[in-house]
């Protein structure tokens, strides 16, 4: 098991040993709480009562928009009715 516990930390003192003069190599991560400068966290938002506002859970979310699934229908309804008479016209 030891051995597994080696290899495991192999490469950990690496980090150590950089210490603090790798800070050319990393550059520094711009901390700013400016945010014209830099995005922040969005927050959760709480209601009048102070309770959490999320969206609804269990929703489905529409693929398609509604107009767009009448269409289809209606599309395809016409399509039916058109072959219909082109099938009755022949007989």
């Amino acid at each position: 098991m030891s051995f597994l516990d080696d290899l495991l930390d192999f490469g950990a003192g690496a980090l150590d040993s950089v210490g603090e003069h790798a800070d050319w190599l990393f550059g520094q991560p711009d901390q700013s709480t400016n945010p014209q400068i830099k995005p922040q966290a969005n927050h959760p938002q709480a209601d009048a009562q102070g309770n959490p506002v999320t969206r609804p859970q269990g929703q489905p979310v529409a693929a398609f928009p509604p107009w767009m699934v009448y269409a289809g229908a209606g599309l395809g309804a016409v399509t039916v009715l058109l072959l219909l008479m082109m099938a009755i016209k022949e007989r």
